[in-house]
Order: structure tokens, then sequence, then C-alpha cells
């Protein structure tokens, strides 16, 4: 079957498996059914009971699916899933992840100061600690793991690496604070994560740096993560008073990240 096929089936079975158990979440929190979309959010974003459940069907869908298609329709096992717990990959990518958001914020100082106030420790940055490693399981999985994966088995290694990461870009467009510097830091993530994988064929690389950039944006430093908000340790903000420019996406709206990603994957290139 084409591979092109094969990655288009994966969707609407995709969006089955997450369905089925997002309804377990759905029948557990009946106010869901009548939620608006800003009360969906705000639901999201205060009942932390709601928000793991919701991930982990997210990640339930993602594995389920995954394993359907490849069993089913690839008639393979999926052979990158056994590199997504290793260790080592792991702490190379989480180091990478924090690296980066360090660049960053230090490239953003030199043209306006920053004040980093500390609001004090909360017991929920561990809860985040958890959802935010499952959401770069299951992105991770999805993004590098069988679309590119696919891709990259079956045409031009350079355009697989680009589809992909667009198609990563692409699952991020029906967030309503999404710019267009955000949309094409999304691309070069994915452009950076795919070669982070390829350099070892360890997709757990990726799924550490995916993870310590959310979770050191957020709950660390105070910045909106791809639009979501949590509770921080520190609060990140200009000295000077001025709101940020990319403030409802977070700082992977900011050109400040495009120019410090650009050089990485010059590198890993």
């Amino acid at each position: 079957m084409n591979v092109w096929l094969r990655i288009l089936i994966l969707f609407p079975i995709l969006f089955i498996f997450s369905a089925l158990f997002y309804g377990a979440v759905f029948l557990i929190f009946p106010e869901l059914y009548s939620a608006s979309r800003t009360e969906y959010e705000l639901l999201m974003s205060t009942n932390f009971s709601i928000l793991f459940l919701t991930q982990i069907a997210l990640l339930l869908g993602t594995i389920s699916s995954i394993l359907f298609v490849s069993k089913i329709i690839n008639k393979e096992s999926p052979l990158f899933l056994k590199s997504m717990m290793n260790i080592k990959g792991l702490l190379v990518g989480i180091f990478l992840g924090i690296f980066l958001i360090l660049l960053t914020v230090t490239l953003m100082s030199f043209f306006n100061p920053l004040k980093i106030r500390y609001q004090g420790f909360d017991i929920r940055s561990f809860f985040y600690l958890v959802i935010f490693f499952i959401v770069a399981i299951s992105e991770e999985m999805l993004s590098r793991g069988y679309i590119f994966y696919n891709l990259f088995s079956s045409i031009n290694k350079l355009f697989a690496i680009l589809s992909s990461s667009l198609i990563f870009a692409l699952m991020h467009v029906f967030n309503s604070s999404l710019n267009t510097v955000g949309f094409i830091n999304l691309i070069l993530a994915g452009i950076l994560f795919t070669l982070l994988y390829l350099s070892k064929m360890n997709l757990s690389i990726p799924i550490g740096i995916h993870f310590s950039w959310n979770f050191f944006l957020g709950p660390v430093l105070g910045f909106s993560v791809s639009g979501f908000v949590t509770n921080s340790v520190f609060k990140t903000e200009y000295a000077s008073g001025k709101v940020f420019s990319f403030q409802g996406f977070g700082l992977e709206g900011s050109f400040f990240l495009t120019l410090i990603i650009i050089p990485f994957i010059i590198y890993f290139f």
C-alpha cells in the first residue's frame, strides 16, 4: 500500500480509538458534554483529574491506533516503539530541551531585559511532570514514530523529514492562539526532533527534548505552552512591564526561538 495512504488511514483510526477512550472520560465527567469551548479549556486548565484522564485517553488512543494500523495494514511490528524508553536517550533529550530554553531566554534578555520572579513551589509541578511526559510520548510516537518512520523507509529522506515536520505543525492548527511564527517554529522543531531521532534511531531523544521543553517552559518559567497556561514556580516577564508579543501561544511563537533553533538544525543535519 502507498505510504501516503497508510498515513492517511491512520488519522480516522486514531480518531475512532481516541473517541472510545475519551468517551470513558466524558462518562466520568458529564459536565464536559455541555461545556462550550471556553468552558472546556477552563476545565482542562483547572481540573487536574480531567486533564490527566484526557491525556491518558489520548495516549491509549495513539498506541492502539498505531498498533492496529501497523499489524493490520502494514503487516509489521512498529519497531520504533522499542527505543521509546531508553534512559540515556531521554537524558540527552531532556538536557537539550533545557539548553534550548536557556539560550532562547538569554537571547531575549539581550534585546529587552527580563525579570524572573519566584512565585513559590507548588506540589502541582510534580503533576505537570507526568502530564507533559505523557504528551511528549503521544506526540512523538505519532509524529517521529509512525509517520516519519513510514515516510523515511519509502520516499526521499530529506522530503520525509520535511513532510513529517509539516504534518507535526499541522496537528496544532486548531490551537486558537497559534500565530505564523509559531507555525514556522513548530515545523523547525519537527525538523530538529527528527534529526535527533535519526542520530541514533532512538525515539527517546525527541521524547526527552519534547518533555523538558514543555515542562520548563510552563510549570518552571511561567510561559504558555502552545497556548496552554499552567501554574509555575517562576514568572518570566519583561523588566519594563511590556507584554510579550507571543503571550498567547508562548515562547514557541517567538522569533527568538527561530534564531536559536536554526543553528541547531544545521549542526545536527
